[in-house]
C-alpha cells in the first residue's frame, strides 16, 4: 500500500471511531467504562479536527459487568488514542465496539 493510500484510510478509520465510537472514563471501573460526559466529548470532536500523524488505533479487549450472579463479559473492539487540534482532549481513548466489518462499512458506506 503506498503512503498515500496509507495515510487516508488512516483518516477514514480514525474519523469512524471519533463519530461511532463512545469516549472512555479516564478512571474506569468494573461497571463501566464509557465516559458519563459523552455527550459533551463527543460535541467537542464534531468542531476540532483530529491531529491524525499523531492518532493511533489498536485491538482492545475489556471486561463488562454482565449481572451480579452472571459472570463477567469478555468483549472487543478497537480503541482509539486521540489527539485533537486544541489539545484538551489529546491523550484520551475513544472506543469502538461493533467490529471490524462494521467499520468498514461505515468507512465505504456498503
Amino acid at each position: 500500500m503506498n503512503e498515500k493510500t496509507r495515510e487516508l484510510l488512516h483518516r477514514a478509520v480514525t474519523d469512524a471511531i471519533i463519530a461511532l465510537g463512545t469516549p472512555v472514563a479516564a478512571e474506569t471501573s468494573p461497571y463501566s467504562w464509557m465516559d458519563f460526559e459523552y455527550a459533551e466529548l463527543r460535541i467537542h470532536m464534531a468542531h476540532c479536527l483530529p491531529v491524525y500523524e499523531k492518532c493511533t488505533w489498536d485491538d482492545s479487549d475489556w471486561w463488562e459487568f454482565a449481572g451480579t450472579f452472571d459472570p463477567d463479559v469478555r468483549k472487543q473492539g478497537i480503541d482509539l488514542k486521540l489527539a485533537c487540534g486544541c489539545g484538551l482532549l489529546t491523550g484520551r481513548t475513544w472506543r469502538y465496539t461493533d467490529g471490524y466489518a462494521a467499520l468498514i462499512r461505515a468507512i465505504t458506506g456498503g
